[in-house]
């Protein structure tokens, strides 16, 4: 049987895949946010651990090259000359 976590976390990783076919991936403060909010949604009252995000990309292999880091997104359209 599927816990409620696990299934939760299973929409976060279709989240992240829809995401990024459309061109709009999610940073690790969006991804943080969408998590957050799934936990408060379902009457949780604990917070996220500060480490929450890479835990959850360890745990999720296949969106773990998904998430862009806040710094990349950035340094787009940046020129040094």
């Amino acid at each position: 049987m599927v816990s409620g976590l696990e299934r939760s976390q299973k929409r976060l990783v279709t989240l992240i895949l829809a995401q990024e076919v459309l061109g709009l991936p999610l940073t690790h403060a969006q991804l943080k946010k969408f998590a957050n909010r799934a936990l408060v949604a379902k009457g949780g009252t604990e917070t996220l651990e500060i480490r929450w995000t890479d835990t959850f990309l360890r745990r999720n292999l296949e969106v773990s090259t998904k998430v862009p880091r806040m710094i990349d997104s950035a340094w787009e359209g940046v020129t040094f000359e």
